[in-house]
């Protein structure tokens, strides 16, 4: 939940596929080697879930997903002929019970070997329908068609249960659909299987509970997972929020500005500082920390959408004076 021109003007250096987007837009995008596969796809996926990217980014994710789903419809091709010959095994050993005990054996031993095989070709095919189904989860996401990218999450998750990604992109849903308890239990799975986004989206909504100590235990927690920087920003923003919450302005302070100097964009982080420097008497800092809100902050989060107005208001009133 980014703002749309803070993504096109600052995370083209957090691209993890900065260097093969660019190869690719050089080949006039015809050069196939270039496209995202395997883990590399799912770390951008994973990336990518809670960000308005541009349409070039869309293009090469959609590229690179496309040659996964063929994978997958090959295994799909592979899972149907395994099944065609286990149905033709149970034919055969119908046939044989009717024609004499002693074939039996055989046919039994058929009807085993093509189990086998089916079992074998589900192991094998299931994360490649993990992704499958994750990708149609995120499509319907962004099309805010809510309940069948919950049904396509959940799906995912059948197939590959240690993925966080479908866990966490569920969190973000039910918040989206405003409910909360769900919202807790899906970040608790991601949290479960060690993605740190889902420690600062949880965090966030203790804080939005009244309970920033149980928020900051979290973030702790999550500090000491090695995050990237986008992911460091959220931690310090919600723990500096916490703090805001505890009334510890000056931790709250140098936490805020460690956020801001890590993403100089991030709204938030902006509009709490106002907050403090507001509470300080130091109008002229926070008339600026509420410019920065106001230009910065995403209206698709409530606190932030709350935030927004309070900068209009705070301006507004310094156009009057």
């Amino acid at each position: 939940m980014f703002n749309p021109i803070w993504v096109e003007q600052s995370l083209a250096d957090l691209r993890p596929y900065a260097e093969v987007l660019e190869a690719w837009l050089a080949s006039n995008r015809q050069d196939e080697s270039r496209l995202l596969r395997g883990q590399a796809l799912q770390d951008a996926l994973s990336w990518s879930a809670d960000k308005s990217l541009s349409d070039l980014d869309y293009q090469f994710l959609s590229a690179s997903q496309e040659l996964d789903k063929q994978e997958v419809k090959i295994a799909l091709h592979t899972a149907r002929k395994a099944k065609d010959a286990a149905d033709k095994a149970r034919q055969i050993l119908a046939d044989a019970q009717r024609k004499a005990k002693q074939r039996i054996r055989i046919a039994s031993l058929i009807l085993f070997g093509s189990l086998v095989v089916s079992l074998v070709v589900l192991l094998l095919v299931s994360p490649s329908i993990a992704l499958f189904y994750r990708d149609r989860g995120f499509e319907n996401y962004k099309a805010a068609r809510f309940k069948n990218a919950l049904q396509n999450y959940k799906r995912s998750v059948i197939f590959n249960p240690n993925d966080p990604i479908p866990h966490y992109s569920q969190g973000a849903i039910y918040e989206q659909l405003r409910d909360f308890s769900s919202a807790h239990t899906e970040y608790k799975k991601a949290i479960s299987l060690d993605f740190v986004p889902a420690y600062s989206n949880l965090a966030r909504l203790y804080i939005m509970e009244n309970k920033p100590s149980e928020a900051i235990s979290l973030l702790r927690i999550a500090w000491n997972k090695n995050p990237n920087n986008l992911e460091k920003y959220f931690i310090l923003k919600n723990m500096g929020w916490a703090r805001v919450e505890q009334k510890e302005y000056p931790d709250a302070e140098v936490l805020l500005q460690e956020a801001i100097e890590l993403n100089n964009k991030g709204g938030a982080a902006y509009c709490l500082m106002a907050k403090i420097l507001d509470n300080r008497g130091d109008n002229k800092s926070a008339l600026l920390a509420w410019d920065n809100c106001r230009k910065w902050a995403s209206q698709n989060r409530p606190e932030e959408n709350e935030w927004i107005n309070l900068a209009r208001k705070r301006l507004e009133a310094k156009g009057n004076d």
